[in-house]
């Protein structure tokens, strides 16, 4: 009675660790993702944890200009199309979306789950889901077409449902998420900045650019930077 009664907590315990994966995540990975994830719930720790991560942080240039001269209604549609190929492309590279502000969009590579792939291959998804944001703008008319500023950085941050009781958000913390948004304030539309972890990471399969030492928003010391031009497949 007793093995049966631990058998069936267990069987309960596993139910709802599930149940909550599906919960945090569904929406914000790919199916892949979450099925890894239902298979090994361990991998998803209680609060944070520390490890190497990929931060993407992309917003659209000229959405506050193009929100003055559009109905609200035509904004939103637009605005949505945006986002929708944004979350699209971070999903189809088994990215996590963190969060939408407006037409800022925060996305983690490597986590909740590490990705099955080399480092320097999952370090470079991230460029490739710019690629399906660039081709976007092909198909809007002249006066709807936005770009996004990019920044991506690479390095150790704490991951994990973080936030108040009332309210948790699946998100990254740490200066690698702090320097990938100030990447991103800096780089013009169509840009992508990286850190010179990333550019290491990518190797010689990145075609890139120096910027040289930047003083970003926030920080007394310069930052090496990069501006991400191709990389090969």
């Amino acid at each position: 009675m007793r093995a049966r009664l631990r058998s069936k907590q267990t069987a309960d315990d596993l139910r709802a660790a599930q149940q909550a994966i599906r919960y945090t995540f569904e929406r914000y990975v790919s199916p892949r993702v979450v099925e890894r994830l239902l298979a090994d719930p361990s991998q998803v720790a209680a609060g944070g944890v520390q490890q190497s991560v990929t931060i993407l942080f992309a917003d659209l240039r000229g959405y506050t200009a193009l929100a003055e001269a559009l109905p609200p209604e035509q904004l939103v549609e637009v605005l949505n199309g945006h986002l929708t190929v944004a979350a699209q492309a971070i999903l189809a590279q088994e990215g996590t979306i963190s969060t939408f502000v407006g037409d800022l969009v925060m996305a983690i590579y490597n986590a909740p789950c590490p990705s099955p792939i080399t480092p320097s291959a999952r370090r470079g998804r991230p460029w490739l889901c710019t690629r399906a944001w660039l081709a976007f703008h092909a198909e809007l008319s002249p006066k709807l077409r936005m770009n996004f500023g990019i920044g991506i950085v690479t390095g150790e941050a704490v991951v994990g449902n973080l936030g108040a009781r009332e309210l948790q958000l699946y998100t990254a913390v740490g200066d690698v998420v702090n320097l990938a948004q100030r990447l991103e304030e800096i780089a013009g539309g169509g840009r992508i900045f990286i850190s010179d972890d990333t550019r290491q990471a990518l190797g010689p399969e990145a075609s890139v650019r120096s910027l040289g030492p930047v003083l970003v928003r926030g920080r007394t010391e310069p930052v090496v930077i990069y501006e991400l031009l191709a990389l090969s497949a």
